[in-house]
């Protein structure tokens, strides 16, 4: 999520793609990029990235009308729990 926010680290993002053709062997995905393996072993639709960047967009707004932060990694454990279960 935080890559899709550009928010990723650039240390974490450089980790990440080092792990590509790992990734490429472990979900059997043909993708060229960290991000399409994962799209795949997830099965995210295309609208998944703007999908992503637009409720981000309106959660922070909601949070900020209501006096608090929603931080990037909070949001992202948000919608990575919504892949468990």
């Amino acid at each position: 999520m935080l890559d899709v926010l550009a928010l990723l680290p650039d240390e974490d993002r450089t980790r990440v793609q080092a792990m590509t053709p790992k990734l490429r062997e472990t979900f059997g995905s043909a993708a060229s990029t960290w991000q399409g393996v994962l799209d795949d072993a997830l099965e995210l639709p295309p609208t998944f990235p703007e999908d992503v960047r637009t409720q981000w967009v309106d959660l922070s707004a909601a949070a900020a009308a209501a006096g608090q932060v929603l931080s990037p990694d909070d949001y992202a454990a948000v919608i990575a729990d919504s892949f468990d279960g």
